[in-house]
C-alpha cells in the first residue's frame, strides 16, 4: 500500500524510522523509549513547591501488519511486543504520573480515511490500564495505519482541560491541520502555551497510509512543547 506522504519532503530522519526501520530497532527503541520515560518527574507549582506527575500518552499501532510474525525471529507479533513492552511501564510510572492510552489504524486508504479513538482516558489506574492494553487486536480499528490520528488523539485526551478552557475547536483545528493551513492550529498553540509536562509514545510498525500526513502533526506537537517519541 502506497503511504499518504512523499518521501523525500520534510524530514528524512523521520521519514526513515517510520517507513525503513527494520523490527530489531523497532525493540531497540521501545526498549530505550521506556528506560527513559521511566526515570521520576519533579514539576515546581504555581502555588509551591510539590512532586508532580507527567501526563504520557501511549498511542499504539493496530493495523492488520501489527499481527504479523514472519519477520520476528521470536515468532512473536508487534502487538505481543507492545503489551509486555507497556504493561511493565504501567505498573511503575500510573503512581505518579497520569496515563492516557489512544489506538490507531482505519477503514482504507487515504488521508480522510484514518480513524484513533482513546482506549483510556488520562488515569492513575494502573490495573484499569493494563487490562485494557491487554484486550488490544489488530484491526480493532480498522487494517490500515493512521500515525498522524494517533498523534491527534493523544492530544485531545491529554489536553481535554486545556481544550474545554480556551474554548478550542476540535473539528476546525483537525481540519485545519489535515489540510496543513496553519493559522488556526498557530493561535492554538498561542492560546495553551508550552506543555512540558506531556510526552507522546507512539508504537507502529507499518507505513503510514491513512489519515493526517504525520510531518504535520509532529510540527504541531513541538509547537505545543511537548516530547514524542517513536517506537517503530
Amino acid at each position: 500500500m502506497a503511504p499518504s506522504y512523499g518521501g523525500g519532503r520534510r524530514n528524512l530522519f523521520i521519514w526513515l524510522i517510520t517507513r525503513k526501520a527494520p523490527k530489531v530497532l523497532w525493540l531497540i527503541v521501545a526498549a530505550i523509549s521506556i528506560l527513559v520515560l521511566a526515570g521520576p518527574t519533579k514539576l515546581v507549582s504555581k502555588e509551591g513547591v510539590e512532586v508532580q506527575g507527567r501526563i504520557k500518552c501511549i498511542s499504539l499501532d493496530l493495523s492488520f501488519s501489527m499481527r504479523e510474525t514472519g519477520r520476528s525471529k521470536t515468532g512473536r507479533s508487534s502487538v505481543e511486543v507492545i503489551k509486555d513492552v507497556t504493561i511493565p511501564f504501567v505498573e511503575k510510572r500510573a503512581a505518579t504520573d497520569f496515563i492516557t492510552v489512544t489506538v490507531f489504524g482505519g477503514k482504507s486508504f487515504g488521508p480522510d480515511n484514518g480513524d484513533a479513538t482513546v482506549l483510556v482516558r488520562p488515569t492513575q489506574n494502573a490495573e484499569f490500564i493494563k487490562n485494557q492494553i491487554k484486550k488490544i487486536k489488530p484491526g480493532m480499528v480498522g487494517s490500515y495505519t493512521s500515525i498522524g490520528e494517533g498523534i491527534f488523539t493523544c492530544l485531545s485526551s491529554m489536553l481535554d482541560q486545556e481544550f474545554e478552557t480556551h474554548q478550542i475547536d476540535r473539528f476546525r483545528l483537525r481540519e485545519s491541520l489535515e489540510k496543513e493551513e496553519w493559522n488556526y492550529p498557530t493561535l492554538v498553540a498561542k492560546k495553551i502555551g508550552r506543555m512540558r509536562n506531556m510526552i507522546i509514545v507512539l508504537f507502529t510498525d507499518g507505513v503510514n497510509n491513512a489519515g493526517i500526513e504525520p510531518l504535520t502533526m509532529v510540527k504541531f506537537v513541538r509547537m505545543l512543547g511537548i516530547k514524542m517519541y517513536f517506537s517503530v
